[in-house]
């Protein structure tokens, strides 16, 4: 019998796709290049990266719940970093569009391709004032979804 790759890592697979589709057409204002699971420095991005999205896990608590005879319900806490150049004259503007469309993009499908039954968003933050002429945003929304905790 072969191996079935985890709920976890089929959800977080689907978030990269899923960011990585925002392309500055329709109801989307950024064109993002890269959309990545790595944590990297802002800062440390190549101009011709930008804007990039980086969807981080490491460090956050996952809440398992039983529910009842090995049913168990998780939930993750999923940061995104959006990052891009900000214009001189940009008042934020620019990471508020991102945000929004980090937004669509992440409730487009609140069951991550049927991996999980939810997603919402938790908090976001503009941290550009900390990054000079870049524009940084964090934001953390939670997945939820039920599975046999032997074979999770």
């Amino acid at each position: 019998m072969a191996a079935v790759e985890s709920t976890r890592e089929n959800i977080l697979a689907n978030i990269v796709t899923a960011l990585a589709a925002i392309d500055g057409t329709g109801d989307y204002w950024t064109n993002i290049i890269t959309s990545k699971r790595v944590l990297e420095i802002p800062t440390d991005l190549e101009v011709e990266e930008k804007p990039a999205i980086m969807v981080i896990t490491a460090g956050a608590v996952e809440l398992i719940e039983n529910q009842h005879s090995y049913h168990d319900v998780h939930t993750m806490p999923v940061g995104i970093i959006g990052v891009l150049d900000r214009t001189e004259t940009d008042i934020g503007t620019a990471i508020n569009r991102l945000m929004k469309d980090i937004s669509i993009a992440m409730i487009a499908d609140v069951t991550r391709g049927g991996y999980a039954s939810m997603t919402w968003k938790r908090s976001q933050v503009d941290q550009s004032v900390y990054f000079g002429n870049l524009g940084v945003c964090e934001m953390e929304f939670a997945i939820r979804w039920h599975c046999d905790g032997r074979e999770e």
